[in-house]
């Protein structure tokens, strides 16, 4: 009920709704129509198709009597006119014969087409042997195969009654559906004319009580307004056209002349309101001041966690729980690791042993259901780049990837030299991304030119560090299907150096 009175509201003049109602009704009729022609339509392409085997078999039947009856003729007089209206004879029925293939189609008779196909070309087959024979004068032998064709041509004839017969029982379903069709669309048409007038009727109402309605408000508050009456409830109505563009400005005008008859009392009202607002306002100042203090002295001083790490591990050590020792010794590596190297230069060989811890942990952590596989170029690991490249992407793929698998996960971080550039290849078969977001994460990451990014640790900053350090000397894409696989691809330069 709203989605219409906001539709009928956006109609805003009396000259669109009466376009709007007429153009309704006609739409109407206009489809209508065009269902009964199409149906019709339909229908008399189904009686055309009928008509159109009925006569193909026709001429087959014709040209196979009469190239029965030219074959008799010449067998007994043996003259050049009777050869040629033979030979024309057999022409003709062989085309019309191909032209039955288009009867194939047809299911409910393909075999006995097909048959039918068959024995004619059998019988004109026979009817030339015959006549050869008979030119050799071996009159034998050519009256044996003319009697051979002879019962062909019997057999073809009680295949065409079969066939025909069956196009005679298509003929009858048609005829029933025809009848059946025209009755639903006599009795659509009522329904038609019955939903057109009821539809008018609703139209009409509409459009007199989106006029009448209003006009008579706006009377009654006009009125009242004259004698005096100005604290009126607004006039409200559901239309937007003339009407209600003149009701709109006419409480306009009433809100105004009430307005400054208030306004000395509105204006206490409001500076007593603004007062207790910066009341308000200082008290949240030092609430929030208050927090800020709180927030700062709650704050943990990262060595010391690491130094807290280092006991819990020794602790371990001595009290022999070797798992959680080396799950610790990983954890104090990779927390050294981004304390002391984050924001600087590092070689590759760096990142790929603090990687090694990440995935120890992870490792522990989500046991068969993940596999990790690095494979590493030997000849790269003196290789200088910036800090936390390859964590990122890999616990990226974790997160958005296989991270809710229960089984068959699989991570694959591959890394190899070509030519003067270092190749990083990170994938996994998790759950893939969407086309829209693989666009937008293709924009991100082929960015040249980040001036403003997070100073988190996501891929957004890794690809703008990446930029950064090698002057946008470097190539970056993803692939990705969604429930296969999501792959991201890295070129960098070939830099040695002392990291920083």
């Amino acid at each position: 009920m709203l989605n219409k009175k906001i539709f009928f509201f956006k109609i805003n003049s009396i000259r669109k709704k009466l376009i709007f109602c007429f153009t309704v009704i006609i739409a109407i009729l206009i489809s209508a129509y065009f269902f009964t022609y199409i149906s019709g339509k339909e229908l008399n392409n189904l009686f055309n198709n009928t008509l159109d085997k009925h006569l193909m078999l026709n001429e087959v039947f014709v040209n196979l009597d009469s190239t029965n009856n030219q074959l008799q003729s010449y067998l007994e007089d043996k003259s050049p006119d009777a050869y040629l209206y033979y030979s024309k004879s057999c022409t003709e029925l062989q085309d019309h014969a191909d032209k039955l293939e288009y009867l194939i189609d047809d299911t409910n008779y393909k075999r006995e087409i097909v048959d039918l196909q068959n024995m004619i070309q059998s019988y004109i087959e026979m009817g030339n042997q015959s006549v050869n024979l008979s030119n050799e004068n071996k009159i034998a032998e050519s009256n044996q195969i003319f009697g051979n064709a002879q019962t062909i041509y019997k057999l073809i004839n009680n295949d065409f009654q079969t066939v025909y017969s069956m196009i005679l029982q298509d003929s009858s379903d048609i005829k029933e559906k025809v009848i059946n069709n025209r009755n639903t669309i006599y009795r659509l048409n009522i329904l038609l004319i019955i939903f057109v007038a009821l539809l008018s009727i609703f139209f009409t109402r509409w459009f007199s009580l989106s006029i009448s309605m209003p006009i008579q408000k706006l009377t009654n508050a006009v009125k009242n307004t004259s004698e005096g009456d100005m604290c009126l409830v607004e006039i409200k109505v559901d239309s937007n056209d003339e009407v209600g563009i003149l009701t709109t400005a006419f409480n306009r005008m009433i809100k105004k002349i009430d307005n400054q008859i208030s306004q000395i009392k509105e204006k206490a009202e409001l500076e007593k309101k603004l007062s207790e607002e910066e009341v308000e306002n200082l008290r949240i100042k030092n609430l929030l001041k208050e927090s800020e203090l709180k927030a700062l002295q709650s704050r943990i001083n990262p060595h010391f966690l690491f130094n807290s790490l280092n006991l819990i591990q020794q602790m371990a050590y001595i009290e022999k729980a070797n798992v959680t020792t080396s799950l610790l010794e990983s954890m104090s590596d990779l927390l050294r690791y981004n304390l002391d190297k984050y924001n600087k230069v590092v070689t590759l060989m760096d990142e790929i042993g603090n990687l090694k811890d990440y995935i120890f942990i992870q490792q522990k952590r989500f046991g068969d259901r993940i596999k990790f596989e690095i494979i590493e170029d030997g000849k790269i690991g003196d290789a200088l780049i910036p800090c936390l490249v390859l964590q990122p992407l890999v616990e990226n793929s974790i997160i958005h990837g296989v991270g809710k698998y229960t089984e068959n996960g699989y991570i694959c971080i591959c890394l190899y030299k070509r030519k003067d550039r270092i190749i990083i290849k990170v994938y996994d078969n998790g759950i893939g991304i969407d086309r829209l977001k693989l666009i937008d994460i293709k924009k991100m990451i082929q960015a040249k030119d980040i001036n403003d990014y997070s100073s988190g640790i996501g891929i957004n900053n890794v690809f703008a560090r990446l930029n950064l350090f090698y002057n946008n000397d470097i190539e970056a894409d993803v692939k990705s299907k969604v429930g296969e696989y999501t792959e991201f691809t890295i070129k960098i330069p070939f830099r040695k150096g002392e990291p920083l």
